[in-house]
């Protein structure tokens, strides 16, 4: 008996000192990042409607700040434009690079219409046409979203794409800058 207990109390010390308290689960590494959340402009919060048939040149005006309360080192912000009417999108276009921060960024009417497209399609034929200043009809907007750029060369897409359109809720207000066409 006594050699039985012997054995058990060699077999407990073995069982003991094999155990470690090192987790064998892979678990990411997590890194905390900032959410932009634009801050519009009140009195340039929109694209007037009239000024925009008559070939005016309104603003509108929003200043995006990522702040210091983060893990990663941002280089820059790219910022995209895209053309929606209701739920129909058309393909992003990179607006500017932004490297300094906090940034306003105020965006002439005549701005937007570089290089924005919007699908056309006749007989069965669908290309991408120039936009025009007298194809915009009222409560169009112009959706301005974000992307990080990082300093060891990483990028974060905030805005899904889907065939180059953008999806998902950061292509909405409070996450995007929503420039509505409207009569003030």
């Amino acid at each position: 008996m006594k050699y039985f207990s012997f054995l058990l109390f060699l077999l407990g010390l073995l069982t003991v000192s094999g155990c470690r308290n090192d987790d064998k689960d892979p678990y990411p590494e997590l890194e905390s990042l900032p959410v932009i959340f634009p801050s519009v402009t009140a009195t340039k919060s929109f694209y007037d409607y009239n000024q925009v048939r008559s070939s005016a040149n309104p603003v509108f005006e929003f200043t995006i700040d990522p702040g210091n309360q983060r893990d990663i080192q941002l280089a820059s912000i790219e910022v995209y434009k895209t053309f929606r009417r209701g739920t129909s999108v058309e393909p992003r276009i990179l607006y500017k690079t932004v490297s300094s921060f906090p940034a306003t960024l105020t965006i002439p009417f005549s701005d937007v219409l570089q290089n924005l497209t919007r699908t056309v399609t006749t007989n069965g034929q669908t290309t991408q046409v120039p936009f025009q200043p007298n194809f915009f009809v009222q409560r169009d907007e112009i959706v301005f979203t974000f992307e990080y750029v990082l300093t060891d060369g990483r990028r974060i897409v905030l805005t899904p794409l889907d065939g180059g359109k953008i999806q998902g809720a950061l292509a909405n207000a409070p996450y995007a800058a929503v420039a509505v066409i409207r009569v003030p």
